[in-house]
């Protein structure tokens, strides 16, 4: 994803569907800003922002969910049991922004 004028971007996101019973076995998250070196964070219980990029100018971020608990069946329940929902960015200003760049319309 390409984000221009801005250089803090966060990515919003909903773990209140999680129900696993350690925190260790939250899904891990992973990107990288411009090419850069990798970036991990692993989802912690009522979290609801991911910082991606901090003063980085014009950034482009390569997202990935790289960790999901193995002893987890991902493809029962509804929603599975690690699951979580990106919500959305949060660009400079702090708005929550839709996947799309559109603003929710309680943004306006």
């Amino acid at each position: 994803m390409g984000f221009t004028g801005t250089k803090n971007v966060a990515l919003q996101v909903d773990t209140s569907r999680i129900v696993l019973p350690e925190p260790t076995r939250y899904p891990i998250l992973a990107w990288t800003v411009n090419g850069g070196p990798v970036q991990t964070h692993q989802l912690v219980a009522g979290e609801t922002s991911v910082p991606l990029c901090i003063d980085t100018a014009n950034p482009v971020i390569d997202l990935y969910v790289k960790g999901m608990c193995p002893w987890i069946n991902r493809y029962e329940g509804d929603p599975p049991p690690n699951a979580f929902t990106m919500t959305g960015f949060a660009v400079n200003d702090g708005r929550r922004r839709a996947p799309d760049g559109r603003r929710p319309p309680d943004d306006l």
